[in-house]
């Protein structure tokens, strides 16, 4: 049997996501003509695609060495990308772009930057592939989580809205309007991408969370109170949905509860700062001064410099 018909039979096996027989049949044509550059090039992705990171970049290497091609060097450059090696992935894919153009080459450049901090770079690097395809929904998704951080939330938005204008029923694209809508007090809008994106995902954790804080920025603590508790229960160890539980608590005039909730915030993360500050309020509040000044200590320890927490602990000496 010649070389080309196992490969033949190995792309089909990959097609099937069958890799290890994919891997297989690729070593048997292999055997044939060891110059056959395709067949180390698809042992690369196999590879890849089970997770020996490794043995694809061993695979890739033997493709080049025999030829260089933009698949070879795409497939290095994704690899040191999951090898988390931002650098190298960023050199072999700027490699695929000497070449030929490839919007996902500079989707992932982008990705580097992002990885890196560079966000400049990144939103250069995804204008680009943008400019190759614009319909590409993953680069323009990127660019609004990008423009999110950087607080330009009109930006975000607008990007976020490319998306779903190409695909209404992008889960990313829906669950990122709905933060950064939260994220500049536009509450109700907010609420309305959130509840479609928990239609498709009734469990999913961050969106309960948000949830929970945008009904309680909305003065609906009850409601806010059964989301946090629905988050709990997808995360029982999150000191935020904790913390924000015990926010609404105290709220309530409910301080015992709020004070338990608090407790278990810093049991889960014993250097938040926000908990300790909290606690120390209810504290305060049921003029258990002693206990206030504990959390107050304890923030203290944290961070010297907390200025609430000196003041703070300055009024209740003075009481």
């Amino acid at each position: 049997m010649k070389a080309r018909t196992f490969y033949q039979q190995g792309i089909k096996s990959q097609k099937k996501e069958e890799y290890s027989e994919a891997l297989t049949l690729f070593q048997k044509a292999l055997e044939i003509d060891p110059d056959c550059y395709k067949a180390h090039n698809e042992m690369g992705y196999a590879y890849g695609n089970m997770g020996d990171l490794q043995e694809a970049l061993k695979s890739f290497d033997s493709s080049l060495n025999i030829k260089i091609t933009p698949h070879g060097l795409y497939g290095k450059a994704l690899t040191f990308y999951h090898l988390q090696d931002y650098q190298a992935a960023n050199l072999f894919f700027q490699k695929v772009l000497d070449i030929e153009p490839n919007e996902w080459a500079y989707f992932y450049i982008a990705s580097c930057h992002f990885y890196s901090g560079e966000f400049e770079l990144a939103l250069q690097s995804l204008n680009q592939a943008i400019l190759l395809n614009s319909e590409f929904k993953e680069a323009w998704n990127d660019k609004g989580v990008i423009y999110s951080i950087l607080k330009n939330d009109e930006k975000a938005l607008d990007s976020f809205q490319q998306v779903l204008n190409i695909d209404p029923d992008y889960s990313s694209a829906i669950y990122n309007m709905g933060t950064t809508l939260a994220d500049s007090g536009n509450y109700p809008a907010a609420l309305e991408y959130l509840d479609k994106f928990l239609e498709k995902d009734p469990e999913n954790f961050k969106a309960l969370l948000y949830k929970a804080n945008v009904l309680f920025f909305m003065d609906l603590p009850e409601d806010a109170l059964t989301y946090f508790e629905e988050a709990l229960i997808q995360n029982p160890d999150s000191p935020e949905a904790w913390n924000y539980k015990g926010c609404v608590l105290s709220s309530l005039g409910k301080s015992k509860e709020a004070i338990t909730s608090f407790k278990k915030a810093i049991k889960s993360s014993p250097d938040y700062v926000a908990a300790y500050l909290n606690l120390s309020n209810v504290y305060k509040e049921l003029n258990m001064l002693e206990n206030a000044k504990k959390s107050l200590q304890e923030v203290i320890k944290i961070a010297p410099d907390n200025e609430e927490a000196l003041k703070e602990m300055k009024s209740i000496n003075k009481e």
